[in-house]
């Protein structure tokens, strides 16, 4: 055990841990081949918490002056103004390393540099007055120990690619804007040039799209805006911080049907190399896979310790934090819809008549009753089982406990998108995913 653990008990401390990260973070940003940033950064911070006598207190310092600052947490502690406990976990040594393809640091800041200024190419596309590409590397090494025998490592590399391009025609603006992050090497860069090309196409799609008159439609859901439904509408609500203060209309539900029989949901802190890839929370839990609806019933919640101790369950590894001097509290990881039977083009038959919505501009959800709106980035009119005229500003609205049961199709073909969740003050990686889904009718916000 870590010297300065014994020094935690030995000072009254009924559980202590010790937490440190190194940080090496790289930027580079460019707006039309211009050099917005170009920037490189090392950090290192240390943190402690402990529990004594019901209190918890955290303290972190950017020098590994671990003894002064269980001092300082046993102070925090005795202030604490909540009783707080957990149940035991068994001891455990872990080793984590993120496994990728090619090592960014092998390349230059300034050949990254110069490939971004590249891949702003538009010839194909006479519209687009302005392109912004932004790069992210961050290599992490992160260490935990506790008092209960636990002692993990995690060897970690992030990179992330952003692009968001600006179209124009007369007055008409538009903008489009996609995501690819993972815990990965650079080959995330390998089909940079599409991921560009992809994006400034849709822009320009935009200043073409119609505006659409609000209703009660059927409507088919992609897998991005169908990921954000699982994140936001579902996820949020079984978050068991959420559940205990009472702010979940899921509180009461645990064990009941919610949803029709074919939706199966989950949250899965094993997905390794996504985003939002888990494997051991900030509470040095390992990450599992928790399913949350089962055929249609409400089975879990997600858990850090504190909450599974207060509801005699197990911790489920959502124990998160955005950093080391903030507390870890119930989040989500990977959560997803599991695949169904169906496909799109069986989902466009049954619809006949309808709006097919796909990617996702932000959104919100109360989760005390459930009520949500959700943003779709475009989408098309579909008519008589065909997709037609491409629309956008399109909005869905709704009630969490209505729309699962009124999910009528599923489709076989999952993938995930990525973001960060906002909690708390605090932001974290996540994934979200779905299949294609057919609702019946759900109410659709338009701009006409």
């Amino acid at each position: 055990m870590h010297p300065a653990l014994t020094y935690a008990l030995k000072k009254g401390a009924s559980y202590a841990e010790l937490r440190s990260i190194d940080v090496k973070r790289i930027n580079i940003e460019t707006q039309d081949k211009l050099v917005k940033e170009l920037s490189s950064n090392e950090s290192e911070m240390f943190a402690v918490r402990v529990l004594a006598n019901g209190g918890e207190g955290i303290a972190f310092s950017t020098k590994n002056t671990y003894q002064e600052m269980i001092d300082k947490a046993l102070i925090a502690a005795k202030n604490f103004t909540k009783s707080l406990e957990f149940s035991n976990l068994d001891q455990l040594r872990k080793k984590i390393k993120t496994h990728y393809k090619t090592d960014p640091s092998t390349i230059s800041l300034e050949e990254k540099k110069k490939l971004l200024q590249h891949l702003d190419q538009r010839k194909e596309f006479k519209k687009i007055h302005s392109c912004r590409l932004f790069y992210t590397e961050v290599t992490k090494k992160s260490i935990f120990e506790n008092t209960e025998g636990r002692e993990l490592s995690w060897d970690d590399l992030v990179v992330g690619f952003v692009v968001q391009a600006f179209a124009k025609e007369g007055k008409t603006t538009e903008n489009f804007y996609d995501v690819k992050k993972a815990h990965c090497g650079f080959e995330i860069m390998d089909n940079a040039n599409s991921f560009v090309h992809e994006t400034m196409k849709m822009a320009e799609s935009l200043l073409k799209a119609k505006h659409i008159k609000g209703g009660n439609y059927p409507v088919i859901i992609d897998q991005k805006l169908g990921g954000v439904f699982a994140h936001e509408a579902v996820g949020h609500s079984c978050e068991a911080d959420i559940v205990l203060q009472g702010s979940s209309l899921l509180k009461d539900k645990l064990q009941k049907k919610i949803a029709t029989t074919k939706l199966t949901l989950i949250d899965d802190g094993t997905k390794e190399g996504f985003y939002g890839w888990v494997p051991i929370d900030d509470e040095g839990v390992e990450g599992q896979k928790t399913v949350l609806i089962e055929k249609g019933v409400l089975k879990n919640f997600l858990h850090s310790r504190e909450t599974a101790t207060r509801m005699n369950m197990l911790p489920t590894g959502n124990g998160r934090s955005e950093g080391l001097g903030a507390p870890a509290i119930p989040r989500m990881r990977c959560t997803f819809i599991e695949e169904g039977d169906s496909n799109i083009d069986e989902m466009l038959q049954e619809m006949k008549n309808g709006y097919y919505l796909k990617g996702t501009a932000g959104g919100q959800v109360n989760t005390t009753n459930g009520e949500f709106l959700f943003n779709a980035q475009y989408g098309y009119t579909i008519s008589k089982g065909e997709k037609k005229e491409m629309i956008k500003g399109v909005s869905l609205q709704g009630s969490i406990l209505e729309i699962l049961p009124a999910i009528e199709l599923i489709a076989k073909d999952l993938s995930f998108s990525q973001g960060t969740c906002g909690k708390s003050g605090q932001g974290v990686p996540v994934s979200d995913g779905a299949p294609h889904l057919l609702l019946k009718k759900i109410r659709v916000g338009g701009q006409k």
